[in-house]
């Protein structure tokens, strides 16, 4: 068994179907197959080269059943360390992909966990996080707002003509995707890419030449029972920095507690909104006088949300 493990190792993600297929540092401690909808087996990033028979060579397993999402990891000691978390109690998840490295991270509460992975098993992540999404608390009902406000409140969204989205041709084409397995999304939010000005200074000028910093372009699609996030891998950045990542959020609804928006002391035209569930999630840099921000703004009124302006 050691030795077919070794043999079929390499940087892809396995998901396991039998007992067989658990790794034997796993073994005792793992969900058996047959009790979860998904188990995967992800890989220690080494080359397969330093690779050797009887090595530990899966980091992470992940598990979901009916009602928890398993998480067994492999420590520096060589031991496991093991996490179950309610379904229910998951707030939102993340997967990141920057050329071969990817990450999936879980916000569980106020706990926050990271899986990398290389992404030539993208797809596997990909199921794995629509299974995940499809037993996450079901969203979209107002929280706090008197229903016949949030229902006026719904109806102002609905009449409001939307600005038109100039979306890069990376981003139509991930909106185009997420259309054909999601139906029919709306931008509620878009940020285009934008060079920056630093806080007035004396060598603002020279500095804004040198190291110029832009916001990398950042949209926000309105699904039924979800906020989906799609922004770059770094959210300011300079020119001299090649951002060929991106990372998307998936935010059930009922999980969203309040969004703050309040200047950047940095660059004068930047505003941060900074999207609360359970603990801080995400800032989103976006210029001042954004077309989109009084759709958001009355979307989350619309549905109970807090919506705290230091602007």
């Amino acid at each position: 068994m050691i030795n077919q493990e070794f043999s079929a190792f390499g940087p892809w993600i396995i998901e396991i179907q039998d007992d067989d297929q658990i790794p034997p540092l796993f073994r005792g401690m793992a969900p058996a197959p047959g009790d979860c909808k998904m188990l995967l087996k992800i890989p220690r990033d080494i080359d397969r080269r330093h690779a050797k028979p009887g090595m530990d060579l899966y980091e992470h397993l992940l598990g979901i059943t009916d009602t928890h999402l398993v998480i067994l990891s492999r420590t520096d000691q060589g031991r496991v360390e093991a996490k179950e978390h309610p379904l229910e109690g998951i707030k939102a998840v993340e997967v990141s992909h920057n050329l071969l490295r990817g990450e999936l991270i879980l916000y569980l509460g106020t706990q926050r966990v990271g899986i990398r992975f290389n992404t030539v098993s993208a797809d596997s992540i990909g199921d794995f996080i629509a299974l995940l999404r499809q037993r996450l608390p079901a969203g979209g009902t107002a929280k706090s707002t008197g229903s016949s406000r949030a229902s006026g409140l719904q109806d102002q969204l609905e009449k409001q003509v939307l600005p038109q989205a100039e979306l890069s041709y990376f981003y139509a084409n991930l909106q185009e995707r997420f259309g054909r397995s999601e139906g029919r999304l709306r931008v509620l939010l878009h940020q285009h890419d934008v060079l920056l000005r630093r806080t007035a200074g004396l060598f603002e000028p020279l500095i804004r030449l040198l190291f110029p910093h832009r916001i990398g372009e950042t949209m926000v699609l309105e699904a039924s029972q979800e906020l989906i996030l799609v922004r770059r891998y770094e959210n300011i950045k300079t020119d001299r920095i090649v951002d060929n990542g991106y990372r998307i959020l998936y935010l059930p609804v009922d999980s969203l507690e309040r969004f703050t928006l309040e200047p950047s002391t940095d660059y004068p035209e930047v505003l941060w909104v900074t999207v609360f569930s359970g603990s801080s999630l995400l800032h989103l840099p976006l210029t001042q006088g954004n077309p989109f921000l009084p759709a958001l703004q009355l979307w989350a009124e619309a549905r109970g949300i807090t919506w705290d302006s230091r602007a």
